[in-house]
């Protein structure tokens, strides 16, 4: 698709204000008129068509644009929309011949929008291509195949090869995230289970020999106040047998948690050694690891040497 010429529009870009000798020419001027009855319409459209005449596309685009939003249709033979669309391709292809290939992008997608062609498509695709996006290219190539059954056989040899290349990069994705998700440090989990173990053990046993040392020796204390003491509280007898029970409870607690805490501690010191022999043999391995992976581009095939050092 060529860029729009000024010529399209040129034929309504002005109000004829003659008094023709004609009737006929005189009913011509009037439907003129009506066309551009409303003066911010026609300004605007003689400006649209004079940066036209300049390719100053983005200044033709916003002037045709505004003479659309306040109800314009069409321009000459041609809908409005059809002649933005024209003026969006035209600076399409200025950016993309600058390597401006996302500017150009939204342009031709622009384009698209206004007046769907399967020209559009096709630069749609040339666009999406240069940027990566060869999944987006493919189904833009396709809806241009689908639009022009006469394109060229080219086409569909360069959707096989998107195609191939977009599978490729999906499995070098899948192999990377593999190897990503796996264990970089042989023993690392054994290594933190055990040192939190370890930690948590020593806590419980130190806690529970503490607190319940400390109850336990108070009292015995006051036991012993009452039974060798001369009973200086004048403690019941009742209260005494309950103080004594509570001592021995308390006594049977400091037992228990240091038994559990020992018992954890010992857990997680086991595990923490055979976290560190694994990384230990892990370290002793050799670290490098390579392969090779084939790559298919847009202008070459070969191989990649992939691996880990």
């Amino acid at each position: 698709m060529s860029a729009p010429s000024a010529a399209d529009a040129r034929g309504l870009q002005h109000v004829d204000r003659s008094e023709p000798a004609e009737d006929e020419a005189e009913d011509e001027a009037e439907d003129e008129a009506e066309v551009y009855e409303d003066p911010a319409v026609q300004a605007a459209i003689e400006r649209a068509v004079a940066a036209e005449e300049e390719e100053d596309w983005l200044t033709a685009i916003a002037g045709y644009r505004e003479a659309m939003d306040r109800g314009l249709e069409t321009v000459g033979d041609k809908t409005i929309k059809e002649v933005i669309a024209k003026l969006h391709f035209a600076y399409g292809t200025v950016l993309y011949n600058e390597a401006s290939y996302e500017d150009a992008l939204r342009h031709f997608q622009d384009a698209q929008g206004l007046f769907p062609a399967p020209a559009f498509h096709f630069n749609i695709a040339k666009c999406q291509e240069e940027l990566g996006k060869y999944e987006a290219a493919i189904s833009s190539y396709q809806a241009f195949v689908r639009g022009v059954p006469a394109a060229p056989a080219n086409i569909n040899a360069r959707i096989s090869r998107l195609e191939e290349t977009l599978a490729l990069q999906l499995q070098q994705a899948e192999q990377q995230a593999s190897e990503d998700s796996g264990p970089r440090h042989p023993g690392r989990a054994l290594i933190l289970s055990g040192a939190t173990l370890a930690g948590i053990g020593v806590v419980t046993g130190t806690v529970g020999a503490v607190v319940f040392g400390l109850q336990a020796r108070d009292k015995s204390d006051q036991v012993d106040s009452i039974v060798n003491g001369g009973n200086p509280s004048s403690v019941s007898y009742s209260a005494a047998l309950t103080l004594d029970e509570d001592g021995r409870r308390a006594e049977m607690l400091q037992f228990v948690m240091a038994s559990i805490g020992g018992a954890v501690t010992v857990t997680g010191a086991v595990l923490l050694a055979i976290g560190l022999k694994k990384k230990n043999e892990a370290a002793a391995e050799p670290t490098t690891a390579l392969r090779f992976a084939p790559t298919l581009r847009r202008d070459h095939a070969g191989l990649t040497l992939m691996g880990r050092f």
